[in-house]
């Protein structure tokens, strides 16, 4: 993953050309515990055997919820 793009591993890649949405959850939450995942609309610029290359459209952080922790 880099700021314009993501390579990912794929078993039926699209072709090259094609748009995509892509959603990552992010490793960084925010101070309050809600996480965050990443959400892009993105171009397949290239593809292998098991690899596609993606461009980056646009692109925005959104939160997913915060955890909470069971009590016992």
């Amino acid at each position: 993953m880099s700021s314009g793009g993501i390579c990912l591993r794929c078993a039926n890649a699209p072709e090259p050309g094609s748009r995509m949405d892509v959603a990552v959850s992010w490793p960084a939450s925010l101070e309050n515990g809600c996480k965050l995942k990443l959400v892009a609309r993105a171009k397949v610029m290239w593809r292998s055997a098991d690899s596609i290359g993606l461009m980056m459209e646009r692109h925005e952080f959104r939160t997913q919820g915060r955890e909470f922790a069971a009590s016992a």
